[in-house]
C-alpha cells in the first residue's frame, strides 16, 4: 500500500470537511446578520411609521384646538315660552361690562356688540357665530348653524298677543312686573259713562304674548369679507328660520337676495319682509334694484314662504 496516497486522501477528506464547516459558519453568521439587518429595518420603518401617525394626531389635534380657539361658549339664555336654553358660540374677543352683560368688540375695536339683549317683544339682538339649543326637559342639544362662519345679528320669535282682564286685587306685584298692563280705554262714551266707569272700576287689562314655535334670524352671510370700494354687498344680510329646538333651518329666499325689512302682524299671525337682489349687477344693493315680498302665515301649522305681487 501507498501510504503516500492514503495521507493526500485524508488531508483532501479533511480540507474538504473544514472547508464545509467554515462555509456553513459563513453561511450562518451571513443569514443571522441578514436577519437582524431586516428586523432592525422593520423596526425603523414601523417606528417611522407610528412617528408620521403621531405627528399626524397631534396635526389634527392643533387644527381642531386652533378651530376651538376661535370661538368660546358663553352662558346660556333663556326666552319664556320656549323648551330650550340657548348657547350662544361667540368669537374669542370678549370683554365683561360693568353691566354684567359680556359683550363683543369689532376687529378694529371701534364697536362693542352685545351676546345677547332684548330690544322689544321676542326681539333680541345679538352677535353670535351659532347657538346650541339644549332642551330643558331633557338635556338633549341641537347645533343651529352647520358651521361657526356666519353671524347672527338678530332672532325674532313670532308671537300671539291676548288681552285679559283681572280685578286689581287678584293682580300682584309679580303680575304687574311680567306684564304690561294698562286700563281698559276703549269703552263705549256713547252708553250710560258711568255705569262703564262703575264696571270698569278696579280692573286692569293685561298683555299675555305667546311665541310661535319657530325663530326667525338675521345673518350675516360674509361677516369676514370687506366689500370693494362704492359697494355694500358683503354687509347684506339674510334670513333663516328654524323651530324653538334649532332644527328644520331654512333660508326663507334665494341666495342672490338680501333682506331690506320686515314687519310682524300679530293681528293676523302674519311675518312680512321685503328683499333685494342685485339686478344691476354692480355689487352695491341700493334703491335702483329689484325688489321682493314675502309672507308668512303662522296660524297654519306649517308656516311656509310665500312670495307675492300686486
Amino acid at each position: 500500500m501507498d501510504y503516500r496516497h492514503e495521507s493526500k486522501r485524508e488531508q483532501t477528506s479533511n480540507f474538504s470537511i473544514g472547508l464545509r464547516s467554515k462555509l456553513g459558519l459563513n453561511l450562518g453568521s451571513g443569514l443571522l446578520c441578514a436577519l437582524m439587518l431586516s428586523a432592525c429595518q422593520q423596526a425603523d420603518t414601523q417606528d417611522t411609521t407610528n412617528n408620521q401617525a403621531d405627528n399626524a394626531s397631534q396635526t389634527g389635534d392643533a387644527t381642531n384646538t386652533a378651530m376651538q380657539d376661535s370661538t368660546s361658549i358663553q352662558f346660556p339664555q333663556y326666552i319664556h315660552g320656549t323648551p330650550a336654553l340657548l348657547h350662544p358660540i361667540t368669537p374669542i374677543d370678549i370683554e365683561d361690562q360693568e353691566t354684567g352683560l359680556s359683550s363683543i368688540k369689532s376687529r378694529k375695536g371701534e364697536m362693542v356688540y352685545p351676546i345677547f339683549e332684548q330690544q322689544s317683544t321676542y326681539r333680541y339682538h345679538t352677535h353670535a357665530n351659532n347657538f346650541v339649543f339644549e332642551e330643558i326637559a331633557t338635556g338633549n342639544t341641537q347645533k343651529l348653524m352647520p358651521n361657526d362662519n356666519f353671524i347672527i345679528d338678530q332672532i325674532f320669535l313670532p308671537y300671539t298677543t291676548q288681552y285679559k282682564l283681572i280685578a286689581a286685587k287678584d293682580i300682584s306685584q309679580a303680575d304687574a312686573l311680567a306684564y304690561d298692563t294698562e286700563m281698559l280705554a276703549d269703552m263705549d262714551y256713547d252708553a250710560n259713562y258711568e255705569a262703564a266707569q262703575d264696571a270698569l272700576r278696579g280692573t286692569e287689562k293685561v298683555t299675555i304674548n305667546t311665541p310661535f314655535n319657530h325663530l326667525i334670524y338675521h345673518v350675516s352671510e360674509t361677516p369676514n369679507q370687506p366689500d370693494e370700494e362704492g359697494k355694500n354687498i358683503m354687509r347684506q344680510q339674510a334670513l333663516y328660520m328654524s323651530d324653538n329646538m334649532g332644527k328644520q333651518l331654512t333660508k326663507l329666499h334665494p341666495d342672490n337676495e338680501y333682506v331690506q325689512s320686515t314687519k310682524w302682524m300679530p293681528q293676523v299671525a302674519r311675518y312680512y319682509f321685503i328683499t333685494r337682489s342685485d339686478s344691476d349687477g354692480n355689487g352695491l344693493i341700493d334703491e335702483k334694484d329689484a325688489t321682493h315680498n314675502y309672507q308668512i302665515d303662522f296660524s297654519v301649522n306649517t308656516p311656509v314662504v310665500k312670495g307675492y305681487d300686486f
